[in-house]
């Protein structure tokens, strides 16, 4: 798997190398909870990306070298849009035995899509 650096340890000598492993690990705990908090998803959306852009620039690793680590999980964003795709209920668009395609299901799958994946460019 050439490239892809998601979840390795990368060496360096940044303020978020020399931390804790415990605060790194409460850090992400606190980026998953907040991911998954009911409620107001635009200011939870920001804070996410606010502290993880933080974090990147604290860490000294660049953002393009992140985003150059997600293209290996292209597949599973795929996937994740299928299932919203498919799995949400609401306004049926297409429907075929069982298996229908709702407007709810799609602007979720868009959303997720759009929210977790590189940019084009970075392709």
């Amino acid at each position: 798997m050439q490239g892809m650096i998601t979840g390795q340890y990368i060496n360096g000598d940044s303020m978020i190398h020399r931390l804790d492993p415990r605060t790194k690990l409460l850090g992400c705990f606190v980026v998953i909870v907040a991911a998954v908090w009911p409620g107001q998803q635009i200011p939870i959306l920001l804070f996410n990306i606010g502290f993880i852009l933080l974090i990147i620039y604290l860490s000294q690793v660049g953002v393009v070298r992140v985003l150059r680590g997600l293209r290996t999980l292209r597949m599973l964003f795929l996937l994740t849009f299928i299932c919203q795709v498919f799995l949400t209920p609401g306004d049926s668009i297409w429907n075929w035995g069982g298996i229908a395609v709702s407007r709810q299901g799609i602007y979720l799958g868009i959303t997720c899509l759009l929210y977790t994946s590189p940019s084009p460019r970075d392709s």
